[in-house]
């Protein structure tokens, strides 16, 4: 039988609590670890729902490098030379950024995001 995922029958509140509990599971207490997915189990029961339900609703892609690069852009002014260099010469370059690339930019990024 193939299952199909019905995101859209989970309420965003339910998602959002599932989202608070989600970041205990990486406690370094394993009593935390468990009452969290003892929770987390408990509130998608209580949905009735599956987990594979509500995970895809749960993520939260990265940014496309190219909309990353375009918020830096737009906060030009903030950053560093060497920042600045980058998204430029970035900017420029005709093919895709390399992962290396990638990983400057995001750290750019997130500086800026929230300014």
């Amino acid at each position: 039988m193939e299952y199909t995922h019905t995101t859209q029958n989970v309420k965003p509140d339910v998602i959002a609590k599932l989202i608070k509990i989600a970041g205990m599971f990486g406690s370094e207490y394993a009593g935390e670890r468990a009452s969290a997915a003892h929770s987390f189990h408990k509130i998608i029961t209580q949905a009735g729902a599956q987990a594979e339900d509500c995970i895809p609703a749960m993520y939260k892609p990265a940014a496309p490098w190219r909309e990353m690069l375009d918020k830096c852009i737009r906060r030009f002014n903030r950053l560093s030379k060497r920042d600045k260099d980058f998204v430029y010469n970035l900017n420029r370059q005709k093919s895709d950024p390399s992962e290396k690339q990638i990983e400057w930019l995001t750290d750019i990024y997130t500086e800026v995001a929230n300014v």
